[in-house]
């Protein structure tokens, strides 16, 4: 897989994760305005007149525009920035399990050579950064290919334009991403735990 390649994949593969966000965040909204705002509505009969409640209506009703762009925009809306998080997190966790490996591995080492007679903190700091430099070098390699000048905005444009068995595919292929890095963390751990307990 070339370059560009990697760079499709991964922005359809962000593209889907804000999509799955956006889903699921209307279903909360709607689930949240079928229980509390029944109440609240109701409530807001007995209580207010008649003109306040048109009123009302009509402010929402041109407020819901900007409410939309707000939650589900593709440039700056919560749904974006959830996708985000989502998206980091799963683009982190593939490299875990070698790095945690290592750090595991050169803290017994350490134990076993040093017994207690060298400096705890710094052996501690070097793992440190061997640990983080690969997560580094990934961040940077995908922020640059998704999220860097809103570069992602341009591929965004073109997956709106496809089809249904497209979107499916890609669908497919976003939660397998999502539960490899999940699986991708648990093993992570638990292999450094195995390091800690046999080595």
């Amino acid at each position: 897989m070339g370059k560009q390649e990697f760079e499709y994949f991964l922005n359809a593969v962000f593209y889907h994760m804000w999509l799955n966000d956006k889903l699921f965040t209307r279903f909360i909204n709607k689930l949240l305005y079928c229980t509390v705002g029944v109440v609240i509505r109701l409530i807001a009969g007995f209580i207010c007149k008649y003109k306040v409640r048109n009123k009302h209506h009509e402010k929402i009703s041109k407020e819901y525009g900007q409410h939309d762009e707000y939650m589900y925009g593709d440039e700056c809306g919560i749904n974006i920035s959830g996708a985000e998080h989502w998206f980091r997190f799963a683009y982190l966790a593939y490299p875990s399990i070698p790095m945690f490996i290592i750090a595991a591995t050169l803290y017994k080492t350490y134990e076993k050579i040093c017994n207690e007679t060298c400096e705890e903190l710094f052996f501690f700091i070097i793992i440190l950064i061997i640990s983080i430099i690969p997560h580094i070098l990934v961040y940077c390699f995908v922020e640059k290919a998704v999220l860097k000048n809103n570069k992602y905005l341009e591929y965004f444009k073109q997956f709106k334009k496809e089809d249904k068995r497209w979107n499916t595919k890609w669908e497919i292929i976003t939660l397998f991403f999502f539960i490899g890095a999940l699986m991708s963390f648990i093993l992570a751990i638990a292999a450094m735990w195995l390091v800690f307990l046999y080595l």
